[in-house]
């Protein structure tokens, strides 16, 4: 099931929730009656999701500066347990990537676009409780408040869950832009943040 944070609900469905400046495990309730609004609102507005590292959070950069190399090649050289033990021997490493310079102003752009503007982040094959601390912390330190909490962050891998005929994914992983498009969804193929607010400008206008 996917798991849902936050700091101030808006039209969501009935996951569990928590805000994401509260420590975790407290505070923890049930939305209830959300689906209703969840069904209102996607009727009305648009829904963008976006994903965390490689859109707004400069992963790549942090493991290089770490490790000497880049994810693909330590991947392709070492295997994939090598590499998440290497990411969880660098204490706080998801909450100590560094965000791409304009991605608070980038996430600002999205919320004039629409209010609900909601993170999508796939969870860490390993260690899931530690890597959704550390981005919950990156999320408190590094994006703009939205009505003054943190914005929503929704922790799941099938990203594709989400999508629906007026929902847009920002996405760097190809994969999980086709997928979602499958599912019904609209997704962008994050490149730079300039591109990517051109493509969303070019959407929202001709769906008016």
């Amino acid at each position: 099931m996917s798991q849902l944070f936050f700091g101030q609900a808006s039209g969501c469905d009935t996951r569990r929730l928590t805000c994401a400046g509260e420590k975790l495990g407290k505070n923890t309730l049930p939305i209830g009656s959300g689906n209703n609004r969840e069904e209102e609102m996607s009727k009305k507005q648009w829904k963008i999701y976006c994903d965390m590292d490689g859109v707004v959070a400069n992963f790549d950069a942090l493991f290089l500066q770490m490790f000497g190399t880049s994810p693909e090649l330590f991947k392709m050289t070492l295997g994939e347990a090598k590499f998440w033990e290497h990411i969880y021997s660098f204490r706080g490493f998801f909450a100590k990537i560094p965000a791409y310079k304009g991605a608070g102003d980038f996430f600002a752009e999205l919320l004039r676009i629409t209010p609900h503007v909601m993170l999508l982040t796939a969870p860490s094959r390993t260690n899931f409780e530690l890597c959704k601390s550390q981005k919950l912390e990156w999320i408190r330190n590094e994006m703009p408040k939205v009505n003054g909490y943190p914005p929503m962050v929704i922790f799941e891998k099938n990203k594709y869950i989400y999508a629906c005929p007026n929902s847009i994914l920002i996405d760097d992983y190809g994969k999980k832009i086709g997928k979602w498009i499958e599912a019904g969804g609209i997704g962008i193929k994050h490149k730079n943040f300039e591109q990517t607010l051109q493509k969303l400008s070019s959407i929202t206008r001709e769906r008016k």
